[in-house]
C-alpha cells in the first residue's frame, strides 16, 4: 500500500469514527441526524471550517472535545502530506547550479565585507 493510499484510508477511518462519536447522545443537547454528524466530522477532519451545527449551543462539552480532537488529528494529517520526509535517502540533495555558483563565488571573490574592502583598497 502506498503512503497516499494509507493516508486516504486513515482519513476515512477518522471521519467514520468521528461521525460515530458525534452521533452519540451525550455529544449534543438534542439528537441530530447521522448526516449532520458525518458532515461535522468530515468538516472537522479536513479542517475546512464548515458547520451545520452551532458548536457553542448545539454541542455539549464532550461534543466540542470530539470536534477539537478531529480538528487536531486532521490538521496533523494535512501537515504530514504537505512535506513527507524522504526516509529512503540520508543525504541531502541540492540544485547543481546553486552548488557551482556558491563554489565559484567562494574561490573567485571575497566572502565577507571585510575581505571585499581589503581587496578594493589593495587594488587602488
Amino acid at each position: 500500500m502506498s503512503p497516499a493510499q494509507s493516508l486516504v484510508i486513515a482519513f476515512i477511518a477518522l471521519i467514520l469514527a468521528g461521525s460515530g462519536a458525534m452521533y452519540l447522545p451525550f455529544t449534543t443537547h438534542e439528537p441530530i441526524s447521522y448526516v449532520d454528524a458525518l458532515f461535522t466530522a468530515t468538516a472537522s477532519v479536513t479542517v475546512v471550517g464548515l458547520a451545520v451545527l452551532d458548536f457553542e449551543t448545539d454541542l455539549t462539552t464532550a461534543g466540542q472535545l470530539v470536534v477539537l480532537v478531529l480538528l487536531q488529528l486532521g490538521g496533523l494529517g494535512i501537515v504530514t502530506i504537505a512535506r513527507p520526509p524522504n526516509w529512503s535517502s540520508t543525504r541531502t540533495t541540492t540544485c547543481p547550479a546553486v552548488v557551482r555558483s556558491v563554489s565559484k563565488s567562494r574561490t573567485a571573490s571575497p566572502t565577507t565585507v571585510t575581505e571585499a574592502v581589503a581587496v578594493n583598497s589593495a587594488s587602488t
